[in-house]
């Protein structure tokens, strides 16, 4: 029974830095289309980014531009720095005492992220919608307002979790 919680953590853990992997990719990709098209390197020009042809909505609006690679590079980071919270819970959970302090601020932080990924993701979905509207795809690539119900369920996880600690709180000093 000791070896399940073991390879799924053990695979949590790989599915975790694989994902900070990828998020750093998509990032240095966005900094890599962005530098390409105000620097304007001739050839180097990187003209899709996650699907999308920025070129031309570069040549419409370069403002619009850099507002939507600026916030996706900002969300990329908000979740790395939640994909780095997971991991450190995973390395520092422990089966046989659970409910322990040290993991509620990373409970915390992990709810607080969500909430900005899912606040700057909707002002992004609409800042696209409002200054794109030629192109209503890219709003639906960049718009993950999905995180907020993710917020909301880390809330509650954490205040159960509390619970959790206040009981074994009280259970260690009985017995």
């Amino acid at each position: 029974m000791k070896k399940l919680p073991n390879f799924i953590t053990g695979s949590l853990k790989i599915f975790l830095i694989l994902s900070i992997i990828g998020l750093l990719f998509k990032s240095i990709f966005a900094i890599w289309a962005f530098l390409s098209h105000h620097l304007n390197w001739e050839g180097h020009i990187l003209k899709f980014y996650d699907g999308v042809n920025f070129t031309k909505i570069f040549q419409a609006d370069a403002a619009a531009f850099s507002v939507i690679l600026l916030f996706a590079l900002l969300l990329n980071f908000l979740k790395i720095n939640l994909f780095l919270a997971a991991l450190k819970i995973l390395k520092n959970l422990d089966f046989k005492k659970p409910f322990e302090q040290n993991l509620q601020p990373i409970f915390r932080r992990i709810y607080i992220v969500a909430l900005l990924i899912g606040i700057f993701s909707i002002i992004l979905q609409v800042y696209i919608e409002v200054s794109v509207s030629n192109n209503l795809l890219l709003s639906n690539q960049m718009g993950e307002s999905s995180y907020l119900w993710f917020a909301a369920i880390v809330y509650i996880a954490t205040l159960v979790y509390k619970n959790g600690f206040l009981l074994q709180s009280e259970n260690d000093l009985t017995i």
